[in-house]
Formats: structure tokens, C-alpha cells, sequence
């Protein structure tokens, strides 16, 4: 069975905010790295950075905090690797 829908795209986005990462950006990653429940942003960035962007109160964002990474970071995750129920972000470089 094959459905399909046709539906219009928004045209504006409400409500929106923006943030500060590191230079060129490749990807981002949303989790609760702080554990207090609010939804936070991690990008890994060409200028050999992966930025932390935490959660506030009302859906706004703090200001990024960059930490270094290898060269080139082209991929990464977020994961509890040390399973001590705390998120680890990983990068793969060059």
C-alpha cells in the first residue's frame, strides 16, 4: 500500500533563534548533554572545533563554547560511551 500526500510548505518560521558556532559547520547534533532536561546543540566545525551549545529556560540557546578537535572532523556522535549516564561527543578526522 502506497500513500500519497500533498502538502504545502511553511513559508516563515516563528519563534526561531540563532546561535554562534564555530567556522563552517558540517553537522549538528541535538541531546541533552547537560542532563537537565532541555534540549542541547553540539556542531563539529571546519576550523578543527566541535561547538556546545546549551539549552535554556523558554527555548533559547547560550552562547557556543568551542573545544578542539583532531584535524578536519567530517563526522560525529553522541553517545554514553563510558556509561557513566553522562554524553560523550566523538569526532572521526582526517
Amino acid at each position: 500500500m502506497c500513500l500519497s500526500v500533498k502538502a504545502k510548505a511553511q513559508k516563515y518560521l516563528y519563534n526561531y533563534s540563532t546561535v554562534g558556532t564555530g567556522r563552517s559547520p558540517i553537522g549538528a547534533i541535538f541531546a541533552d548533554f547537560k542532563r537537565d532536561g532541555r534540549v542541547d546543540l553540539a556542531t563539529a566545525n571546519g576550523d578543527n572545533t566541535v561547538s556546545v551549545i546549551l539549552g535554556q529556560p523558554k527555548g533559547a540557546f547560550a552562547p557556543a563554547v568551542s573545544y578542539p578537535t583532531g584535524t578536519s572532523p567530517y563526522a560525529f556522535m553522541a553517545a554514553d560511551l563510558r556509561k557513566d549516564k553522562k554524553m560523550d561527543l566523538v569526532t572521526v578526522n582526517t
